[in-house]
């Protein structure tokens, strides 16, 4: 029974072989036959050359890769103009603090020069300095009040750049709109209303453009290097040669911009601008050129932080490029070293008394005999000759005015003690 099982089994297995090989499929333990590949349709051949060689498809391509070109240009300029936009905020912002920090030291020296007239106006009425250094310190008054004005004119300035840079943001970042537009233009001319002098708005706002312009070259590096002051000092005593048939004064100015380095911002009429101009002189610096230009062409020129201004009229309080230039040539006055600082007694001997003590304002007069050589300036000590006639050293004067035998000094450290009437000065007590 368990054979014939087994010859059963045998027979089923060679029935399904024979099966299998008969409907094409391999027999276990074959590799499988690889699988023909489908070729391509005639139509999707051609098709694929279509949309390989089409020229209206390739001239689409290129447009797509310029146009993504074009945009990827966009997104740089956008991203250039945000940063620049950022970075010149922040210059405007710290002008304006650096504008108001001006102002508050101009009101301070407006209130030191105030005081020190009104001081000298006192101390002159007791006959002890000259009418003259009165009228000096009242001059002083009044151009520390211009330095003042000045200041306040420019704190005005920084702020208006700042808003006006302020007011660009929205556009580069989209979101303006043309109401915002309009407003923006509103603010300009409200602006040049309220703070023009005598000119016109119109002059005033092409003032305020010319301005913008500078500041917006020096923005973009394209100011010289170094400081303007000592780049245009370098430039104005270089020699050169002036050669102009009908040119216009705008050429002109163009030309001395280029030979100076530095930016040269106008605020002249159309009509002086087109004005021509025949120029022959050779071998002269170029100082002289800027003069040259202002005696034949009717304009000024003044020195300011961003370069030179050329106008017909300058505004009060700039100074003009013929006095800088001529600055650097006046030697220094021995009195105009800088005062060293503690003791400087004169050369000689100077004895004397305190004949007036001023404690509010910490003067005192004295009355000096010995070698005449004190000035202005030098220091005698003060002390006293006490009862048990010993000297007892109080404090260091510093002779502000000297008139014949008679001079004022300073306090200029601290006093051991009052000083009174009587009280001895001397060239020669040091204490340390």
């Amino acid at each position: 029974m368990r054979t014939t099982m087994v010859r059963l089994a045998a027979l089923v297995g060679a029935l399904l072989l024979l099966g299998g090989a008969a409907m094409g499929q391999p027999a276990p333990g074959e590799p499988k036959k690889p699988a023909e590949e489908k070729k391509p349709s005639q139509l999707e051949e051609l098709l694929a050359q279509a949309l390989r060689d089409n020229p209206d498809v390739r001239v689409a391509e290129a447009k797509m890769r310029e146009a993504e070109a074009e945009l990827n240009r966009a997104r740089l300029q956008a991203i250039q103009k945000v940063v620049a936009h950022q970075h010149n905020t922040e210059t405007l912002e710290s002008a304006v603090k650096t504008a108001q920090a001006r102002v508050v030291v101009a009101e301070t020296n407006v209130r030191l020069a105030e005081a020190e007239y009104q001081r000298m106006a006192d101390i002159a009425k007791k006959g002890v300095v000259a009418q003259s250094e009165v009228d000096a310190a009242q001059a002083k008054v009044k151009q520390a009040a211009a330095d003042l004005e000045a200041a306040k004119a420019g704190l005005q300035a920084a702020k208006a750049d700042l808003a006006k840079a302020q007011a660009e943001l929205p556009y580069l970042l989209g979101k303006a709109t043309k109401d915002d537009k309009a407003d923006a233009t509103m603010q300009v001319w409200e602006f040049l209303r309220l703070h023009r002098t005598d000119e016109t708005a119109a002059e005033r706002l092409i003032y305020t453009l010319s301005m913008t312009q500078a500041k917006t070259a020096w923005t973009a590096n394209q100011q010289p290097r170094g400081t303007v002051a000592e780049k245009l000092r370098k430039a104005l005593d270089a020699p050169i040669n002036v050669r102009f048939e009908e040119q216009s004064l705008d050429d002109v100015l163009r030309w001395i911009q280029a030979q100076a380095g530095v930016p040269v911002v106008d605020t002249l009429p159309r009509d002086l601008k087109t004005k021509k101009l025949t120029l022959s002189v050779s071998n002269i610096s170029q100082g002289a050129a800027f003069q040259l230009l202002e005696d034949v062409a009717g304009v000024q020129f003044a020195v300011r932080d961003y370069g030179i201004l050329v106008s017909d009229k300058l505004p009060s309080g700039v100074t003009r490029l013929h006095d800088f230039w001529k600055a650097a040539e006046k030697p220094k006055a021995a009195e105009e070293k800088p005062r060293p600082a503690g003791k400087n007694p004169p050369p000689g001997n100077v004895e004397g008394k305190v004949t007036e003590v001023d404690a509010d304002a910490g003067l005192v007069a004295i009355a000096v005999s010995g070698d005449p050589g004190l000035a202005k300036g030098h220091t005698l000590e003060v002390y006293r000759h006490t009862e048990d006639k010993l000297f007892r050293y109080l404090g260091t004067l510093r002779i502000e005015n000297v008139k014949g035998d008679n001079a004022v000094g300073k306090v200029i450290n601290r006093v051991n003690a009052p000083l009174k009437v009587g009280d001895r000065v001397s060239s020669k007590f040091f204490v340390d």
